[in-house]
């Protein structure tokens, strides 16, 4: 009876400084509009995930990370009865609906050259440049042992659901122009190397790149419905279906946002069991998502609850002010005391009706 009388008076006092905390405080935390009542109050709970994206910027490395101006689709284990580990993308499938990926020149030049390096190809990718009338690709050709520098320039196009042609408009060797040559001799491009590359292929005079052998893991399943070239980047439109579908927030929506529903989802520390989990960040930028280091994302983050379950994290992309930390420190100092109360490992139910978490 003593330790539970200690136990609920901590209690108290921990809700007590967090509630009568400096009105600063609670501003800072809650200066941006509360995404909870957007979230949906009812959902199809199923075995897959459905995800949908806006304005985000998904990095799967350090160097490696792509522009997601909107996307659809669902995520699956690749075993089966296995829940869904964002952290380990080798471990789960996404089946791209609709989606419209932006991809800069030094990613697209590091994920080809990656391949290429892995097949051992006689084919090395130095840079990519996208404009918005051609792409200009620069690197070296191996013949009879020797490195060779090459250029090609020309308009990308869709070949099938799964590949892009580039057809060159010029080609230079050694810095001579060879592509007219080519044409004149009926000599094909393909026959000069021989390309053992599951990504990058030479068919006739033009280079194949298949998308779905580029893009590293998560494995992804989509069909390719047109490539566009801007300053420095593709832009790649993605989709089985025709039209993009509407976003879980319809006209009310965050400028950029991660959200999910259903499945079961397992991210830095948590486990997501089905309910609605909605991800925003700052509103003038797009939302950072570091699948390869998802902490870093939590850590900086409020994690504010709703009733039946739904999660509202909103990404502050960058560290707690003095106030913040402040209240943070409050909490975790009250945390530590009921778990060294709690030797002997009992367990312990908390009961929230309405929370704003800040957690390291």
């Amino acid at each position: 009876m003593k330790r539970q009388a200690r136990l609920l008076a901590i209690l108290a006092l921990a809700a007590f400084s967090v509630y009568t905390a400096p009105r600063a405080w609670a501003d800072n935390l809650e200066k941006v509009q509360d995404w909870r009542t957007a979230l949906p109050n009812s959902w199809q709970p199923g075995k897959l995930a459905l995800v949908q994206v806006r304005n985000s910027r998904l990095a799967l490395a350090n160097n490696i990370q792509f522009n997601i101006q909107s996307l659809h689709g669902t995520l699956a284990a690749m075993q089966p009865n296995l829940p869904v580990s964002l952290e380990n993308p080798a471990a789960y499938a996404v089946n791209v609906e609709h989606a419209q990926l932006r991809i800069a020149d030094n990613v697209l030049q590091a994920l080809v050259q990656a391949e290429l390096q892995a097949s051992e190809a006689p084919l090395r990718i130095k840079q990519v440049t996208t404009q918005t009338d051609g792409i200009v690709i620069t690197g070296d050709i191996k013949k009879l042992g020797l490195w060779i520098p090459f250029t090609m320039e020309g308009t990308p196009s869709v070949a099938n659901p799964r590949e892009i042609t580039l057809t060159p408009r010029t080609l230079k060797v050694a810095g001579v122009p060879l592509y007219k040559t080519l044409l004149a001799t009926n000599i094909q491009l393909q026959s000069l190397i021989d390309m053992k590359s599951k990504a990058v292929a030479l068919q006739g005079q033009a280079m194949v790149l298949r998308l779905d052998q580029v893009l590293p893991a998560p494995k992804l399943s989509f069909e390719l419905n047109a490539v566009q070239l801007g300053q420095g980047e593709v832009t790649v439109l993605l989709g089985k279906a025709s039209q993009a579908p509407g976003f879980f927030c319809e006209a009310n929506c965050p400028a950029n946002f991660v959200y999910t529903h259903g499945g079961e989802l397992r991210a830095a520390g948590m486990v997501l069991a089905g309910q609605p989990t909605l991800v925003t960040g700052i509103s003038n930028g797009s939302l950072p998502i570091a699948l390869h280091d998802l902490n870093s994302v939590i850590s900086t983050s409020t994690v504010q609850l709703r009733t039946d379950g739904a999660l509202w994290i909103s990404a502050q992309e960058g560290l707690l002010n003095p106030a913040e930390t402040a209240l943070l420190n409050t909490g975790e100092a009250a945390i530590a005391q009921l778990e060294g109360m709690n030797t002997g490992q009992e367990a312990v139910t908390l009961a929230v009706h309405h929370a704003t978490l800040l957690s390291r």
